[in-house]
């Protein structure tokens, strides 16, 4: 170890210590396939973390090493985290930078669990003709490693927002060779749930397609917290799709089933928004309301604290002017809602419905 990465040392730990907090149990068991994955992520993401706050110096003496030690894999990974923090994606010559170490690591370091993050996508919007290239070298490794699970997985989360259609004939290619693996149909879901919803409304077609993928994935999944979140999904698309007896069906286990698990608030909250929103649609506007209370008398959750709420159940109820139900309902928000933008969005929509209009919800409108 040189003097760029004693300083480090304690630092890293306590990242990785603190990322390792956030992981299911489950998927640190030792041993497994899973864990090791797992564990590889903590290191990437504590590298990351760490190339955000690397001063000019060091990164100097990194480049340097690097140009001895070519394949240094963590040398690498947090110069990736320097030059990508999105913070300073408009300086050119740093994100020229990050292009050229992202380059090098699809060509060299396909298999990697730094190359299945988002910190390594690079995109059309910010890289330009550079994503171009990305592409090519992402295919001639698919081409090279037809078989390869990592490769696969890799290059399917690569291509997950800007190239959909690859991404999907990736996954369903994992899905055919790991066919007992509840991840792959789960991934399948998702990359159809993201083309479920367009401009125009929701794409039926792609929504019975998330449907079979996710219940593929539910039929091969025996994890309580997996169990919960594949049902949140599966109420969701149902729904979307107007499967409408299926979306009652998963919607009522995530109330009944999971009501004192450790996914007991997101499953409540999306159980009972797609309860409400049933309820609605049969013309029961008190049941609904009722259902839009109980979704937000619930307890913090990552992904509810972060994220925010959904919105749809509150949405439905706006457009048939229940204005204090739902004013009384953000207000339950705020108390699990809590990331640094939640008070003032809260209060910006509050505000708007005071006046009797409809906000716009943006994503938590789909939620």
């Amino acid at each position: 170890m040189n003097k760029y990465f004693g300083r480090l040392n304690v630092k890293k730990i306590l990242a990785m210590g603190v990322l390792a907090f956030f992981l299911a149990p489950g998927a640190m068991a030792q041993g497994s396939a899973e864990a090791n994955h797992a564990y590889a992520l903590v290191r990437v993401h504590g590298d990351i973390r760490l190339g955000q706050s690397l001063s000019s110096e060091e990164v100097i003496g990194m480049e340097k090493q690097l140009a001895q030690e070519n394949g240094d894999l963590e040398i690498r990974t947090k110069l990736v985290g320097y030059y990508g923090d999105y913070r300073y994606w408009q300086d050119t010559a740093r994100r020229k930078k990050y292009q050229e170490h992202v380059l090098w690591l699809i060509r060299n370091e396909p298999r990697s669990a730094l190359m299945g993050t988002p910190y390594t996508e690079l995109t059309p919007f910010k890289d330009k003709e550079v994503y171009d290239d990305g592409r090519k070298a992402w295919l001639e490794q698919v081409e090279r490693w037809p078989e390869d699970v990592s490769v696969l997985a890799n290059a399917g989360s690569y291509f997950t927002l800007h190239d959909r259609e690859l991404a999907i004939g990736l996954i369903e290619t994992l899905a055919r060779l790991e066919s007992s693996n509840p991840t792959w149909p789960a991934k399948l879901g998702h990359l159809h749930e993201l083309n479920m919803r367009g401009r125009d409304g929701v794409d039926s077609e792609s929504a019975l397609k998330a449907l079979a993928a996710y219940e593929r994935a539910l039929k091969l999944t025996n994890r309580g917290t997996r169990v919960a979140g594949l049902l949140q999904s599966l109420a969701k698309v149902s729904f979307a799709g107007e499967q409408f007896e299926n979306a009652r069906k998963y919607a009522r286990r995530l109330v009944d089933e999971f009501a004192t698990s450790q996914s007991a608030p997101t499953s409540i909250h999306y159980g009972n928004t797609v309860l409400g929103r049933l309820a609605v649609r049969r013309g029961e506007i008190e049941g609904a309301k009722e259902h839009l209370l109980v979704s937000g008398r619930v307890g913090s959750a990552p992904t509810l604290s972060s994220f925010g709420p959904s919105m749809a159940l509150a949405q439905d109820l706006l457009e048939l002017e229940e204005w204090d139900v739902v004013g009384e309902y953000l207000d339950l928000c705020a108390k699990f809602w809590k990331s640094p933008r939640a008070s003032d969005q809260l209060e910006e929509w509050k505000a708007e419905i005071r006046e009797k209009r409809l906000p716009d919800f943006g994503g938590n409108a789909t939620r």
